[in-house]
């Protein structure tokens, strides 16, 4: 299926000098607002770490820094005039998300209660605790936004109002970022064993997920485990706010785009949901339930390619809250049913979504939009992504299947074949990726052709960057894999242990985690910039030449 060459809808740009007005900043507030917050949670993440566990005097002011950082962004973006309230915005934006992570620091166990019931309950202060938290992050934040709103304001020169498209394809890379640290969590999940130390979902051991203490997560383990759980729950919501942003942007939608989309959303999510409740109350099988989230999963992805196919960006944005949706499904049920094919289906999963979330970002770039209005004759490059594409999803099932088959409690009998068809195949991956690396690399040429375009000459930088990029990749990719081959098949096996069984296990070793995380995160980036390479691919040809001699496609 190719991607839509058909010009998009053009958008008027204010002339250079036009100052910003209140009504155009919602749009730098919201986009600058998630990427702070998701900023601050990677350096909660790090600081919070059981093996690190940075005090607050350390973890506390680079947070605040990072609210600076931010306003000094917006103050730009609003000018001399608007600066500072951008910066506030931008700040409060933020704090409204950090406080889904409120509850973790305001409660505690009850001393001698069992694992089983979880956080036990609030402190005798958790009251004034909770108040005090959203005073200082929602008070605290929006003074840090504002001082930095107010420096970038002085920073601002003359200033260009940016169309609600641009914005919309900057909220697009902030919501691709927001994947990576959810699925580089979901790496150290696989390669530390810890799939199953939490016992229960959607709750932590009895607990609101968002009420679960950090005093309960000594275990690196139960960490990682619950961690991966709220920042699942960050990047849904980013990906809704990226709907709505995209909904709300006229340029962007078509008729009925919006109510279609609503109604796909809400049908789906209400099913969901009831499902959901079925299961906690234990008549609904958890196989079945996620049997219906694989589907659920399935469907919105051939919408998801459908909708960029009839360039439909307000369609592709709704089957990302469907498919970030399902894998949410497939994540919980792998916990209570314990299921080595479930968990295979959601690492799967959790890459393809990362690479639609890049592939879309790519999609809604400007430049990208002014080079499909070319109507370009397509080439080769695009049908080799394509091809590239499926065999990374290819191998990349072979080696969830080894992964978590080979770390069962019984071994699975697919576990063995899986890994020989890895291992053989990555040939076929290294010589695909290195044809659609040189093929890129050869359009980036283009970037020095003086008969093309600004634009085209732009495109072509993006794939010669691209083509370097999807050529080192593979090569380390392949470089890793041999390396956890040998760490993995060297060592003794090891089972992923379940809650109980935390006490009594050993931690994977550290050299065998580490190269087997590098790994899978390297083949994520290999596969997100396959989808990327689908986008570029075919937007900029390497001569005039070439351009002239291939027929034009309707």
């Amino acid at each position: 299926m190719a991607l839509s060459d058909h010009p998009t809808n053009s958008d008027a740009v204010a002339p250079p000098t036009e100052e910003v007005r209140f009504r155009g900043l919602w749009g730098p507030m919201v986009v600058l607002g998630f990427a702070t917050a998701i900023s601050m949670w990677a350096v909660w993440l790090i600081g919070h770490q059981p093996w690190l566990d940075l005090p607050a005097a350390v973890s506390g002011p680079g947070m605040g820094l990072l609210v600076v950082i931010g306003g000094i962004l917006a103050g730009v973006v609003g000018g001399k005039r608007l600066g500072w309230l951008a910066g506030g915005g931008t700040a409060l934006v933020a704090a409204l998300l950090n406080l889904l992570i409120m509850g973790s620091l305001v409660t505690e166990s009850i001393e001698g209660a069992q694992a089983a019931q979880g956080a036990g309950g609030l402190t005798p202060s958790a009251g004034t605790a909770m108040l005090g938290f959203v005073c200082a992050s929602l008070v605290g934040g929006m003074v840090f936004g504002l001082a930095g709103g107010l420096f970038g304001a002085r920073l601002a020169g003359p200033l260009r109002h940016k169309p609600a498209t641009t914005w919309a394809f900057r909220m697009a890379i902030v919501a691709a970022v927001s994947v990576a640290p959810l699925l580089l969590l979901g790496g150290l999940v696989t390669s530390t064993g810890s799939g199953l130390a939490v016992p229960d979902w959607p709750g932590t051991y009895g607990a609101n997920m968002f009420l679960y203490p950090i005093a309960l997560m000594a275990d690196p383990r139960v960490f990682l485990e619950h961690t991966h759980r709220l920042f699942g729950s960050l990047v849904g919501i980013t990906t809704i706010a990226t709907a709505l942003f995209i909904w709300l942007t006229p340029s962007l939608r078509k008729r009925l785009d919006v109510p279609v989309s609503l109604v796909a959303v809400v049908v789906v999510g209400i099913a969901l949901v009831v499902g959901l409740r079925l299961h906690m109350a234990e008549t609904l099988d958890g196989m079945t339930f996620g049997g219906f989230g694989l589907l659920v999963a399935i469907g919105s992805i051939v919408w998801y390619l459908a909708a960029l196919a009839k360039n439909r960006p307000a369609q592709a944005a709704a089957a990302l809250i469907l498919m970030v949706s399902a894998q949410g499904v497939l994540g919980g049920t792998r916990v209570t049913e314990a299921n080595p094919l479930l968990g295979t289906i959601h690492g799967v999963l959790g890459q393809a979504y990362f690479a639609s979330m890049v592939m879309f970002a790519a999609w809604m770039s400007p430049l990208a939009r002014s080079l499909r209005a070319l109507n370009l004759p397509r080439v080769w490059v695009r049908t080799g992504a394509w091809l590239l594409l499926c065999s990374l999803v290819l191998q990349l099932v072979l080696g969830a299947m080894y992964r978590h088959g080979s770390m069962a409690a019984e071994p699975t009998s697919w576990a063995g074949p899986a890994l020989h068809g890895h291992m053989g195949f990555s040939i076929v991956v290294v010589v695909l990726s290195s044809v659609v690396a040189f093929g890129l690399m050869g359009q980036g040429a283009r970037q020095h052709d003086d008969s093309a375009s600004s634009d085209e000459r732009g495109g072509a930088r993006v794939c010669g960057r691209l083509g370097k990029l999807v050529f080192a990749v593979v090569i380390l990719q392949f470089v890793l894999g041999w390396a956890a081959f040998a760490l993995v098949t060297g060592g003794e096996r090891r089972v992923v242990p379940t809650a109980d069984q935390l006490a009594e296990t050993a931690h994977v070793p550290l050299a065998t985690a580490l190269v087997t995380f590098a790994h899978q995160a390297n083949g994520a980036l290999l596969l997100a910039a396959a989808s990327a390479a689908i986008v570029w691919g075919g937007l900029v040809l390497a001569s005039r030449r070439e351009q002239a001699v291939q027929p034009a496609v309707a």
